[in-house]
């Protein structure tokens, strides 16, 4: 077992008393479960009114221990009685063990359930926790499939194993134990039958499971690629609608769940043998009994009673022998779940990617200074190079260019969203990187082009904080942002709450809420990108405004398309495929007569 699978086990630690009350509890329930079979062919036999209870006493060789003298007990205090009230007590007595058997199982039961829970809940929680933490750079380079998978299908996958491990792998393989013993005591030379057919089983079965291992790995990587397309077309249901492509994205999703079917259908067939298997074995193994006991019968002169509790004994051996495979399948299963669950939590977080240096405020400039960087390992893909240039405190700055130019992959640097190696940037002096991860998160804050939003109140959505908030400090970052008007005509104010991805409000409602968002967090440094892409002219007027607002006590890196927005700007930095191609004030780039003011003509008709 490798060390993901034994990582496993961890989860189960801080639950250590309940599940040894668990052991304890099968252990009862097992001991009561063959008592209450072991004895029926007894009282079967005794049914004759012929029949002397007499031979039957604790000394009896032929007998097992615990049964044998609970056997001998049940025949000790009956003996007396008349055929039918001796009857009558036996049954009585088998009654009570049947009761007591299955009341002390729904007890197991309800504590194995809650056992179980606890260990999926702490695993769900460490993931979930975990995942959100992960670098940016790690958590895109898997579709959104796999994490969704892994939360769902992996981790219930793992509980019906605990569930199946936790319900049958103590009480049947400790029910055989049992039974086999009892035979092993009545006849040790009918017993190597079983001791010979046992091996031949176990190994069938050690095959199949590996084969299903594998192809469960498959199931588990088409699961995620069929998640993706689920995913892709809850997001983009908008754009199927508007450009007809309803048939199209069916027809990829029909792909992927037609190859998830074939493969689970493999699954399906490998983990079908089991129950046949088992049943087939049992059959052929009561029928040699049967012979062979006979044999013994006639030559040894072994008890009836003794031939009819090793045949049922056998009978009864066959479910928990199933049970058994079908637990070492899903075992199998649950392992590939517990390596993709592994491959997440080994991964290592934000803090761990980084510095542990203390920085607390902002006081001087932020530098770049980045030779290369490139998204990926692919020699084809993006590159930003020589990038060289400063941020002082308080200043604004502009990033501009055609699209694609490398603006927002600057600011997801300087957001530390993705990490410098090939040079640095600079914060007072210090690499970024090495700046503690919860103490740089407090000094930047990022609007995106793309506002997010939670299915939550519009107070959540801009706290982004489960505790008590300043209703007055709420209050001005909605007025700063231009919301707190609209918010006013709600109902219910700021406990207004926000249908999924914002879809009962407008594409600048949503803006300025994460704007307004970014200006409760009260962060020195302030990443606009694209702020006031989805805002029409008159709240672009008021986000300008906000804007300007800022710029008395926060430094400001603003990446636009609309000039408009940055003409004031202390220093715009001009992008053109990876690289600075100019910088300097509006004023003084119109003057250059270069790759600006050619943008600047375009976007305004200015030119000739």
């Amino acid at each position: 077992m490798n060390k993901s699978y034994l990582s496993f086990f961890r989860f189960l630690k801080p639950h250590t008393l309940l599940l040894i009350l668990i052991i304890v509890i099968s252990l009862i329930y097992t001991l009561l479960r063959v008592l209450s079979f072991m004895v029926i062919p007894e009282i079967l036999v005794a049914l004759e009114p012929s029949y002397n209870p007499g031979k039957m006493n604790i000394q009896n060789e032929t007998l097992a221990d615990f049964v044998g003298a609970f056997k001998a007990w049940m025949f000790s205090i009956t003996a007396d009685y008349p055929h039918l009230e001796r009857i009558t007590y036996m049954a009585l007595i088998v009654g009570v063990l049947f009761v007591l058997k299955n009341v002390t199982d729904y007890i197991r039961r309800i504590i194995t359930a809650w056992f179980e829970l606890a260990v999926v809940t702490d695993m769900r929680r460490e993931v979930y926790e975990h995942l959100i933490r992960m670098p940016l750079n790690r958590l895109s380079s898997k579709k959104s499939g796999h994490y969704i998978s892994i939360l769902t299908n992996d981790i219930m996958q793992i509980l019906v194993s605990i569930k199946r491990i936790f319900e049958n792998l103590i009480t049947e393989p400790a029910f055989i134990i049992g039974v086999i013993y009892s035979i092993i005591m009545i006849s040790w030379k009918l017993s190597l039958l079983i001791f010979v057919t046992v091996p031949v089983f176990g190994f069938m079965m050690m095959k199949i499971a590996q084969s299903l291992g594998r192809k469960s790995e498959r199931v588990m990587r088409q699961n995620d690629d069929y998640l993706a397309v689920i995913n892709e077309t809850i997001m983009g249901f908008k754009t199927f609608k508007a450009f007809l492509a309803e048939k199209f994205q069916i027809s990829r999703y029909m792909k992927e769940l037609l190859r998830l079917k074939r493969l689970q259908f493999k699954q399906s067939v490998l983990k079908s043998v089991n129950m046949p298997l088992a049943e087939m074995i049992g059959s052929l193994l009561v029928v040699g009994i049967i012979i062979l006991g006979a044999y013994f019968q006639q030559q040894e002169g072994i008890r009836g009673a003794d031939l009819i509790t090793i045949l049922m004994s056998l009978i009864l051996l066959m479910e928990p022998i199933k049970k058994i495979g079908n637990v070492i399948n899903e075992f199998k299963v649950a392992m590939v779940s517990v390596e993709r669950v592994s491959q997440i939590l080994d991964t290592p977080i934000d803090e761990a990617d980084y510095g542990h240096v203390k920085k607390k405020s902002f006081d001087r400039e932020i530098r770049f200074d980045i030779n290369t960087f490139r998204h990926g390992d692919d020699d084809d893909g993006f590159m930003l190079r020589d990038i060289h240039f400063s941020l002082a405190r308080g200043e604004q700055v502009a990033l501009v260019g055609p699209s694609g130019s490398g603006k927002t992959t600057l600011a997801e640097l300087l957001a530390r969203f993705y990490r410098v190696r090939d040079g640095a940037i600079t914060m007072d002096g210090i690499n970024i990187n090495d700046i503690d991860n919860s103490d740089y998160r407090r000094l930047i804050s990022v609007v995106n082009q793309d506002s997010f939003l939670l299915n939550d109140t519009i107070e959540k959505n801009i706290t982004l904080s489960a505790d008590e908030v300043d209703a007055a400090r709420l209050s001005e970052a909605g007025r700063l942002a231009h919301i707190h008007a609209f918010i006013g005509q709600q109902k219910t104010g700021y406990d207004t709450i926000i249908s999924e991805h914002g879809a009962n409000l407008s594409g600048g409602q949503k803006q300025r809420i994460s704007i307004a968002r970014t200006i409760f967090a009260d962060t020195p440094i302030v990443i606009l990108d694209e702020a006031t892409s989805a805002l029409d002219s008159e709240s672009e007027q008021y986000i300008q405004k906000a804007i300007d607002s800022l710029r008395a006590n926060k430094t400001l890196l603003i990446i636009a398309h609309r000039l408009s927005t940055i003409i004031h700007s202390d220093k715009i930095v001009v992008m053109n495929e990876g690289r600075i191609v100019e910088m300097g004030s509006h004023k003084e780039l119109l003057e250059r007569n270069g790759y600006y003011k050619r943008l600047f003509e375009i976007q305004f008709n200015t030119g000739d």
